[in-house]
């Protein structure tokens, strides 16, 4: 599932020159520079590490051990690319993050193939109820803009698309086009294959 994942949000970037020629120079100078993806990987491997309740004890010892170097490199991540991904958020497979900086992914749940710009925030906070949590859920193909906040609690819908600079206070149907501050549905019939890529 891990590496099944990480290839899955490979795809998602363009290297169709590297597709053609096989070139693994360039391909190499990509992934020095390819700051999302590499932010990307580090929280699967997190994730996975975590994931060892039901495993063997020596299948536990090597995802502990897994940890110990997923730590500093988390670290490295947020100190020099500002991408923050909780290892305990969900995030389905293809994920794509187009930019670097003031990235915040908390305790949320994403579905498959979403795209995540520069400074997004989607957060959880502490319920009323002692050790209850408020989880944003997204739904699979919903592309964000940069600057976006998405509020605690909030459920938006599968291929919808929030515009730059918008304020989610509200749930948000499938196939929706949100743009503001705060964010207001302008049409709720969006097609957002064309900016997603897929």
């Amino acid at each position: 599932m891990l590496f099944s994942n990480i290839k899955k949000d490979l795809a998602r970037y363009s290297l169709s020159s590297f597709q053609k020629k096989r070139d693994w120079l360039n391909f190499v100078r990509w992934l020095i520079f390819a700051y999302g993806f590499q932010a990307t990987v580090i929280y699967r491997l997190g994730y996975w590490a975590s994931s060892w309740r039901n495993d063997t004890a020596p299948v536990k010892i090597f995802k502990s051990a897994n940890l110990l170097v997923y730590g500093p490199l988390v670290f490295l991540i947020r100190i020099f690319y500002g991408i923050n991904i909780s290892r305990k958020a969900k995030i389905g497979s293809g994920l794509y993050i187009g930019h670097f900086g003031n990235i915040k992914l908390g305790k949320c749940v994403l579905g498959d193939c979403c795209s995540i710009q520069q400074s997004v925030h989607i957060e959880n906070v502490a319920g009323c109820k002692p050790g209850e949590e408020v989880i944003t859920h997204i739904g699979s193909r919903v592309w964000i803009g940069g600057h976006v906040r998405i509020h605690p609690g909030i459920e938006i819908g599968d291929n919808v698309t929030i515009s730059a600079g918008s304020v989610v206070l509200d749930n948000v149907p499938d196939n929706c086009l949100v743009v503001g501050n705060p964010g207001r549905i302008i049409n709720k019939n969006y097609d957002n294959s064309t900016i997603l890529g897929l």
